[in-house]
């Protein structure tokens, strides 16, 4: 019989830990501050890409 080793389970993505979504946060706001030109099309792109990102999903280009 095959001993369970803790790596060998299934663990939360590690999205579901909070600074990891602070940072995507933290990183959208950087952005949104380094390109005050951008257009509404634009931030809400990067919104978009933000929310996939929060909830486990993958963002695509």
């Amino acid at each position: 019989m095959e001993v369970m080793h803790e790596y060998d389970q299934e663990t939360d993505p590690p999205i579901a830990q909070p600074i990891i979504a602070q940072s995507l946060v933290t990183a959208a706001r950087t952005w949104a501050a380094l390109h005050p030109g951008a257009s509404l099309r634009d931030r809400t792109h990067l919104a978009a890409r933000i929310e996939l990102e929060l909830l486990g999903g993958m963002a695509c280009d």
